[in-house]
């Protein structure tokens, strides 16, 4: 099993040529400015990647690529979910670890299909651990498409109680339900990581692992620093979690071209483009707006005390 480290769980973004192919000269870039900024995982096929859009064929020659040149100390997660069949997903999820997933990670929506309850979720996971090997480490996200479907309680104890679950993509947004949660899975091998920048600080002091959000892309050293520094710095983290906060916001705006936008200014070579969102969405008030983003991202990086 892998001991998946706390800290910030990067949700990578699929960086694409100007036809729209994955780039993979782009990613190998992309996974080396991951490391400079202390990401501790990385979560390479996710929603941010597009894994809806990419074929069964790119899916798994990304989480390859991105094994190949991730430190031999940093985890790489992946979904392998990818329809409703259990059958199906159990093949995907086989064939994701063999390209080098350390955890493969499940969707929350793709357990319970029908939102139905009274059990399915526990159900579908346990048939589709019965058709994994033994010593697999496993994840769940709730994932907001197709459909957002938080855990329960119980699912949540039941999650933490198997010893294979071991990661979490909270995207509940709630402070209560997040206390909830972070007391069911103390003492336990599963780690629960924020996805929610608004919520993250309170979320750290009630035991969260970490970070696996979207803005990681945009300012992966803030949270980075919220993370490990958040006991040792209280006011300081009081402070930056404000500015997170409100950061995180820029969200609405045209995600993931705004990230993109963002990486390139700091020398990563990737096109503004998706398959999600034409280039042509990212417009000079976006532009505008992501300058003085990153122009505050150095304030709050020059203020922050270090060890």
């Amino acid at each position: 099993m892998t001991d998946l480290p706390k800290g910030v769980s990067c949700t990578m973004l699929m960086p694409y040529t100007a036809e729209n192919r994955p780039d993979f000269g782009a990613l190998d870039a992309m996974v080396r400015w991951y490391a400079a900024k202390g990401c501790a995982s990385l979560f390479a096929m996710c929603q941010s990647t597009e894994m809806s859009l990419l074929s069964a064929e790119e899916r798994l020659a990304v989480i390859r690529r991105v094994r190949e040149n991730a430190g031999r100390g940093t985890p790489v997660l992946a979904t392998g979910t990818f329809s409703d069949d259990i059958a199906e997903i159990a093949e995907s999820s086989l064939a994701v670890r063999e390209a080098g997933a350390d955890a493969v990670v499940m969707l929350t929506n793709r357990l319970d299909p029908k939102n139905g309850g009274g059990g399915a979720l526990i159900k579908n996971a346990e048939r589709l651990m019965g058709r994994l090997p033994e010593d697999i480490t496993l994840g769940f996200y709730e994932c907001p498409l197709p459909y957002k479907r938080l855990l329960t309680a119980e699912e949540l104890r039941w999650a933490a109680s198997t010893g294979k679950i071991r990661f979490l993509k909270d995207t509940c947004c709630d402070p209560d339900m997040l206390r909830e949660r972070l007391d069911i899975v103390r003492d336990t091998p599963l780690k629960l990581f924020n996805a929610n920048a608004q919520t993250l600080l309170l979320s750290l002091r009630y035991g969260a692992a970490g970070y696996s959000g979207v803005m990681a892309n945009i300012q992966p050293e803030l949270f980075v620093w919220l993370c490990d520094n958040f006991k040792r710095y209280p006011e300081q983290a009081e402070r930056l979690q404000q500015v997170l906060c409100f950061c995180a916001f820029s969200e609405s705006l045209s995600y993931p071209l705004t990230a993109k936008y963002a990486m390139r200014r700091e020398g990563v070579p990737v096109e503004i483009n998706s398959r999600m969102r034409g280039g042509e969405e990212f417009t000079p008030y976006h532009a505008h707006i992501m300058d003085q983003l990153l122009a505050l991202t150095r304030h709050e990086r020059e203020r922050l005390p270090r060890k």
